[in-house]
C-alpha cells in the first residue's frame, strides 16, 4: 500500500492516498499518489556514480558500490552495477549503542552473505555517537571488503542524502531525529538522544504506551494483535513475566518498537489509549520539527517540503497523526510532507560513490 503524502497552506490539507479515499473526509482532495519508486531512485544513485566514474576515466563496466543501512530494528544492504541492483540483502538489529561487536559481526554477517565485492563500501548505522563505535564497524566492513573503500557514517546522514531535494528529513523508526544540511554542507541535528533522552513520536514511545496499556487494562480490553505482539516481543504473556523480560534484555528498545504494528492497528480502530498517545507523541515529534525549522532553516524559506523516513511512516494513521500535529506546531505557508522518499540504503549507496571520486 502506498503510503500518503500530505500538503497544506494556511487554510488547507491535502491528503493524497487514493487507497482511502473512502475514509477521508469531505475536505480532503485525493488525486493520484506521488512519490518516487524505488526503480526511479536506484536509477538517480546509478547515474551518479557513473558521472564520478566517468570523471575518474573509467573505461570498464560503472564499479561496484555498497550501502548498508543498519537500524535499530533490522538491516538492509544492496550492491549496484551499471545502474541495477546486483544484491540485496538483510539482516537483524544493528544499532551500535545497544549491540555487542561480537552480535554487530554476525548481524553483518547474515545480512551481507551473497554480497559481491564492491569498489566502495558505505554503512549508515544507528546509534554511532563516538570513534570507538565508528571504528568497530568500520573494522568489520573492511575485513568484509578487503578491496573496497569503506565509510561509515550515521544512519540519518544516508537517510538525507537519499531525501535530496528535501529541505529537511524527519527519520523516525526505532528511535527519531531531525536533520537537514546548512548552506556550508554540514548536517544540522535536533533530537537524535535516545530512548532515555528522547526519540520523541518514534516506534519505542508507541511501543511503551501499548505495553503499558497492555499491563494496566483488564484483559478484555486488550486486542489479539497487542497480546500477540507482546507474545512474540518477550516469550511470555504474564504481566510479570513480561515485565522481567524487558528489564532483562539488553535490547529493550527494539522489544519495545516491534510493539508498533499492534499499537497502529488499535489506533485504526479507535482505542482510546493509543489515539491519545498519538495526539502525545505526534506533537512532540512536529515540535522537534518546528525547533529545527527555527534553528536551520532561513526566514525567508516559507515553503517547506519535509522527507519522512523511517519504519513508522508505513502505518498511514501514524502518517495523518504527524501531519495534524505538524500543521499546528510549525510555523510556515506552505508545507509538503513526503511519507515515500527514496530508501536510506539507496542514500548509503550514493555516498559510498563519492568514495571513489
Amino acid at each position: 500500500m502506498s503510503r500518503p503524502r500530505y500538503i497544506w497552506n494556511t487554510s488547507a490539507l491535502t491528503m493524497r492516498h487514493p487507497r482511502r479515499a473512502a475514509n477521508a473526509s469531505a475536505s480532503a482532495v485525493l488525486p493520484d499518489a506521488v512519490g518516487p519508486s524505488t526503480a526511479m531512485a536506484v536509477g538517480w544513485v546509478a547515474d551518479s556514480v557513473m558521472a564520478l566514474a566517468a570523471r575518474r576515466g573509467h573505461n570498464r563496466s560503472m564499479p561496484h558500490v555498497v550501502g548498508i543501512d543498519c537500524g535499530g530494528t533490522s538491516v538492509r544492504a544492496l550492491a549496484l552495477e551499471d545502474g541495477k541492483t546486483v544484491w540485496t540483502g538483510e539482516g537483524g538489529a544493528a544499532n551500535l549503542s545497544w549491540v555487542s561487536e561480537a552480535a554487530l559481526a554476525e548481524t553483518l554477517e547474515q545480512a551481507l552473505e551473497g554480497c559481491p565485492d564492491a569498489d566502495a563500501v558505505c554503512g549508515a548505522f544507528a546509534g554511532l555517537v563516538d570513534d570507538r563505535q565508528r571504528d568497530a564497524a568500520g573494522r568489520l566492513l573492511s575485513q568484509r571488503f578487503p578491496k573496497g573503500k569503506v565509510t561509515v557514517v550515521p544512519d540519518y546522514e544516508a537517510a538525507l542524502e537519499a531525501s535530496s531535494g528535501a529541505d529537511v528529513c524527519v527519520v523516525a523508526g526505532t528511535g527519531s531525529i531531525v536533520v537537514s544540511r546548512l548552506a556550508d554542507g554540514q548536517v544540522h541535528r535536533t533530537g537524535g538522544r535516545g530512548y532515555l533522552l528522547g526519540d520523541e513520536g518514534s516506534a519505542f514511545q508507541y511501543g511503551r504506551e501499548a505495553l503499558l496499556h497492555y499491563l494496566d487494562s483488564p484483559e478484555d480490553d486488550v486486542s489479539s494483535s497487542l497480546r500477540e505482539a507482546v507474545q512474540e516481543a518477550f516469550g511470555a504473556t504474564r504481566r510479570t513475566e513480561v515485565v522481567a523480560g524487558l528489564y532483562a534484555a539488553s535490547d529493550a528498545p527494539r522489544r519495545l518498537a516491534s510493539l508498533l504494528k499492534a499499537f497502529a492497528g488499535d489506533a485504526e480502530v479507535g482505542a482510546v489509549y493509543a489515539l491519545k498517545a498519538m495526539k502525545v507523541h505526534a506533537g512532540k515529534l512536529a515540535h522537534l520539527l518546528a525547533i529545527h525549522v527555527r534553528e536551520a532553516l532561513p526566514l525567508e524559506r516559507r515553503q517547506l517540503l519535509v522527507a519522512c523516513q523511517g519504519g513508522l511512516w508505513r502505518y498511514p494513521v501514524l502518517c495523518h497523526a504527524f501531519a495534524e500535529q505538524v500543521r499546528f506546531w510549525v510555523d510556515a505557508d506552505s508545507v509538503e510532507l513526503d511519507f515515500e522518499p527514496p530508501e536510506p540504503v539507496l542514500g548509503a549507496a550514493k555516498l559510498a560513490g563519492r568514495l571513489i571520486e
